[in-house]
């Protein structure tokens, strides 16, 4: 019927499938390029998340201070009036949200900043050690 099989052999094969499967385990475990250099393509996805944040930030302030000028156009019967006077301080509004998020610092914010002194010298020795390569 059959063929049976030695113990020795199924031992054998066990073994060879168990080192298979650990190499590929081992090989899925391993980081790819991107997450062992997190910074490589990080910092052009962090760079156009914020010009997109800016700009959406801009945009609304802008509009919807023209709407509301718009509207108070509407009910006063002061035709441009209100609408450019509402534009201009949107504008304002915008530029300084701009210069809000401009003036933050890069490092990650309040999440970067050391928690006691011994974090503030580490990351002072971190950033030269950085400068001299």
């Amino acid at each position: 019927m059959g063929e049976e099989r030695k113990p020795q052999d199924e031992a054998a094969d066990l073994k060879a499938r168990l080192d298979a499967l650990a190499g590929r385990i081992a090989k899925a475990e391993q980081p790819t390029r991107q997450e062992a250099d997190p910074e490589s393509g990080n910092a052009t996805s962090k760079a156009m998340s914020l010009g997109m944040r800016v700009l959406g930030e801009f945009v609304a302030a802008v509009a919807v201070s023209a709407v509301i000028g718009w509207q108070i156009d509407q009910w006063a019967g002061t035709a441009p009036a209100a609408l450019l006077i509402f534009l201009a301080m949107g504008t304002a509004a915008g530029f300084y949200g701009v210069y809000r998020t401009a003036s933050q610092p890069s490092g990650g914010g309040v999440y970067n900043k050391p928690r006691n002194s011994a974090d503030a010298e580490n990351k002072r020795r971190d950033s030269v050690g950085k400068n001299e390569d």
